[in-house]
């Protein structure tokens, strides 16, 4: 008997919409039936939400749900690199607390039966036993892109169907980069802190992809390495205290791997060194970027023109990079 089921309550972006006039619509299929996306006010047409949730089938037991509510957030986090829009999956908390005094208050001021369950509306995963009757609670209190949602599903279907699931670097790079949407909204266009901090967020997505690179492909010279060599057996037997030897040695190892900006220009160039970035190839760009970051970094001032061009641009790239990586089945 088919007893568990999850649900996935996710946000979009502010100021995208997926435009379809129904307040339901099933969008892949399993043997324990549909997955199906609503609005998270019942009723409510999904154009009109930004917060919007996906329901799953059903399954023998909470371990299969469970499993398979996850890769169903990963394949939300393949849509969002995928169709280039901010999708916030949450970290499988509840935003507030109800307690059982308020979840009773709750259950008569909307007549619900004393048998049936109130549970906590977390923003993210939920796993339970799919029974009739169950409610959800929580509190929500927008120029707008209107998306097909017709491309949403063929997005969330093609990932499913491949069966993608994403581990370590990869998963925080997908949610680094739809996090990234979230500090660009129509109303803080002009927000400097705004811009910058997407830049950054975008950045460090890029830099969390060189992870997933080959050791030896991360790795310097045998000959640079030779040298950083013989500065540590230099540093172990001088007469510095023990804790500064510690720190320099430290340092000098971590400079065995190139650093950021050839490993960034490396993993382009081995996956879309064919494309074009804001009128050039994608390792420039990326000395482009790296160049705006340290500025950046270092106090300086950057135009608001050219900060919003980079964002633009360096998030087309993030998401080309995580299509390729992901779509490649990367499970490190």
């Amino acid at each position: 008997m088919n007893d568990y089921t999850f649900r996935i309550r996710f946000r979009i972006v502010d100021g995208t919409v997926l435009k379809e006039e129904s307040t339901e619509r099933e969008i892949a299929f399993a043997p324990g039936g549909p997955y199906t996306l609503h609005a998270l006010a019942r009723g409510q047409p999904i154009k009109e939400s930004d917060w919007l949730v996906l329901k799953g089938p059903t399954f023998d037991n909470e371990k299969q749900a469970r499993n398979a509510g996850e890769l169903a957030k990963d394949a939300l986090r393949w849509c969002s690199a995928r169709l280039k829009m901010g999708i916030d999956v949450g970290q499988d908390k509840r935003k507030g607390v109800v307690t059982e005094d308020g979840k009773r208050w709750l259950k008569r001021k909307f007549e619900v039966s004393s048998e049936d369950e109130v549970l906590d509306d977390v923003h993210g995963l939920c796993v339970y036993k799919d029974q009739p009757g169950t409610k959800f609670c929580s509190a929500e209190c927008k120029l707008t892109v209107h998306r097909n949602v017709k491309h949403f599903q063929d997005a969330f279907g093609e990932a499913l169907g491949s069966g993608l699931q994403f581990k370590g670097e990869l998963r925080i790079a997908f949610d680094l980069y739809s996090a990234s949407h979230f500090l660009s909204v129509p109303r803080a266009a002009h927000s400097a802190a705004l811009n910058r901090a997407r830049f950054l967020t975008l950045w460090t997505a890029l830099e969390s992809l060189t992870h997933l690179m080959e050791k030896e492909d991360r790795r310097r010279s045998e000959e640079a390495i030779e040298h950083l060599r013989g500065f540590i057996a230099r540093i172990k037997k001088s007469s510095l205290p023990a804790d500064e030897k510690e720190t320099l040695e430290g340092g000098l190892g971590a400079l065995y791997n190139e650093p950021p900006k050839q490993l960034c220009q490396k993993l382009v160039a081995g996956h879309i060194s064919d494309r074009q970035y804001g009128g050039m190839d994608a390792c420039s760009f990326v000395s482009k970027c790296h160049k705006l970051r340290s500025t950046i970094m270092h106090g300086h001032s950057v135009t608001a023109d050219d900060l919003v061009s980079a964002c633009s641009e360096l998030d087309k790239l993030v998401a080309d990079l995580l299509i390729e990586l992901g779509g490649r089945g990367c499970q490190t």
